[in-house]
């Protein structure tokens, strides 16, 4: 890390784990990057991976039958699931008392939302241990489209802790590699210790999201590891106000990545610190907007 490819490895690493929660992708330069840096509208807009399997879930809590705790089958045809065309496929749900410990959904031309969907998604060891909570083993294979945006194709295999409390979604995601892909673009996000969580407050819609693990990219042609000492938080349709990223790479060299403010903040909104000799020392930081990142 060099304070030549220091904001590259800041743009690169936002693009590829908190875009892939939250803030939809972009290319900037030939690589990925944040569409909130574009077009911090988007920033409302939960990745479409993640809402996805929350409308699955969703589906399951509503299909779960309340005289028997914790059980749950996958409805067949879920609310708003291709209401703008398309179809999605279920595996069948299994005949009463049984309850449902797998399921396959496939996509052909499933759109919603503005975004299509092709492909598959798979989850197997599901189990409710209560009301709205979830967990299970996801393999994936997804093609997204989505008007002005590239085509994402996402990928690989994780498990996901999916809880409820009250309006709080809070969506955990380990394990890994997840790969995806925008249009020339390729990222991996791997581990060991690959955590990545999702966390919406379904009333105000403000989000915060972390991540822990080891990205590689095309743009950085090589692997980083990040730690995020502050989680990020957002208002709806806003960039991050809130958070701290470190990223490590060759011989402990870093970049320390500081949000000031969102968008709206007058003046510098993001910091950028380098330490190249890997020792704990930093240099003189440099700040700019989110748009300028």
């Amino acid at each position: 890390m060099t304070a030549a490819n220091a904001q590259t490895a800041v743009d690169e690493v936002l693009g590829a784990s908190l875009a892939f929660i939250t803030v939809g992708n972009g290319t900037t330069n030939g690589g990925l990057v944040p569409a909130l840096t574009v077009k911090p509208g988007s920033r409302q807009k939960l990745d479409p991976l993640i809402a996805l399997l929350r409308r699955q879930f969703n589906a399951m809590s509503a299909s779960s039958s309340s005289s028997q705790p914790g059980a749950f089958a996958l409805a067949a045809a879920v609310e708003s699931a291709c209401d703008g065309g398309g179809t999605q496929s279920v595996d069948p749900e299994p005949p009463p008392p049984a309850t449902a410990t797998s399921n396959s959904v496939s996509f052909t031309n499933c759109s919603s939302g503005g975004q299509t969907f092709n492909g598959t998604l798979n989850l197997t060891n599901i189990a409710s241990p209560s009301a709205g909570n979830f967990t299970a083993h996801v393999s994936h294979n997804l093609t997204i489209t989505e008007s002005g945006a590239p085509t994402l194709v996402s990928s690989g295999n994780f498990d996901i802790n999916h809880a409820t409390a009250g309006n709080v979604i809070t969506d955990t995601l380990t394990g890994g590699p997840i790969n995806f892909q925008a249009d020339a673009d390729f990222a991996i996000l791997s581990g060991p210790g690959l955590t990545l969580t999702s966390t919406v407050d379904t009333v105000s819609m403000a989000t915060t999201d972390n991540f822990t693990g080891t990205i590689g990219t095309t743009l950085l042609r090589g692997m980083v590891t990040v730690a995020m000492p502050t989680p990020f938080q957002a208002a709806p349709g806003h960039s991050p106000n809130t958070g701290q990223m470190i990223i490590t790479g060759a011989n402990n060299s870093k970049v320390r990545f500081t949000v000031l403010g969102d968008e709206t903040l007058v003046g510098n909104q993001v910091r950028i610190e380098v330490d190249p000799e890997g020792d704990g020392t930093f240099q003189p930081p440099v700040e700019t907007t989110w748009a300028d990142l």
